[in-house]
This record gives C-alpha cells, structure tokens and sequence, in this order.
C-alpha cells in the first residue's frame, strides 16, 4: 500500500498520479547522477556544458512536479496541466542533449531513456487531466502535440 492509497481522496487518478510520481523522482536521480559523470569528464567539459545545464533543469523540473502531484488535496487541474506540460518539455530536451553524448557516455544513454520513459508518464497523466487543454491555452490552442512528435519545439 502507497501512502496515496491511504488517502480518502484516493482514485485511480490518483493511483496514476504514484506512477508518475514515481517516475519523476527516478528521472530527477538521474538526471543529476547524468550531470555527475558529465562533471567527471574534465577533458569534455566545454563539450558537455549544455547537457549538464539541462540535466540540472530536468531534475529540478522533475522533482517541482512530484512535489505537485503528490498534494491530492484541492490541486488546480490548471496548475497540474501546466507543471507536466513544462516537465514533457525538459525531459525532451535533456534526453535529446544526452543522445548526442550517449554512445561514448554509458550515464547520458540511460539519462536519454529515463527521460523519455519520465515524459511518457507524464503525457498519460496529461491526458488524464479533466482539464481540457483549449481551457487552459486559450481558444486559439489546435490539438496538443506530444513534444517527441514534434521536433521542431
């Protein structure tokens, strides 16, 4: 039993909402253990700035977020949208940076894959939110895209 289960607010939403949590937390490790080993290549340093600046700003997306979903108390729809929206994109980036480094780079191959696994969970919670996306981006917004199918964000 989760500590969510033992909520009276508990759903299946919220039992989703573990999952992701769950991802989230193992994406932030990480991603900073990623930006470890990177540091640990003085050589490559230059070379690998921007992979490390990204793996910090996934971590630190990743973790904001769980904090977010593990409240199961009055949390705003709006507020969840926003924050996984903001957390599919970071994850995209890194794993993106991190698979220009990962066939020399053991910790960027597997950050790549945890990320894209972390933004997965993110997108299924994402469509699980009773939000619709046009409420929360305005009536211009067309049909969401998740960002791994869209390359040019």
């Amino acid at each position: 039993m989760t500590i969510a289960e033992t909520s009276p607010h508990f759903s299946r939403k919220v039992g989703s909402r573990a999952e992701a949590i769950d991802a989230l937390t193992a994406c932030a490790e990480v991603c900073t253990s990623c930006a470890d080993a990177c540091l640990d290549h003085s050589t490559e340093l230059e070379a690998l700035r921007r992979c490390i600046r990204l793996n910090f700003d996934c971590a630190g997306v990743c973790i904001l977020s769980a904090e977010l979903l593990a409240r199961q108390t009055d949390t705003s729809d709006l507020l969840v949208r926003a924050q996984l929206q903001a957390c599919i994109i970071a994850c995209q980036f890194c794993a993106e940076e991190c698979m220009l480094h990962a066939a020399r780079l053991q910790p960027c191959r597997i950050c790549a894959e945890v990320c894209r696994q972390c933004s997965e969970s993110c997108h299924h919670l994402l469509e699980g939110t009773s939000l619709a996306a046009a409420d929360v981006y305005g009536p211009d917004f067309e049909d969401y895209t998740h960002p791994f199918d869209n390359p040019g964000l």
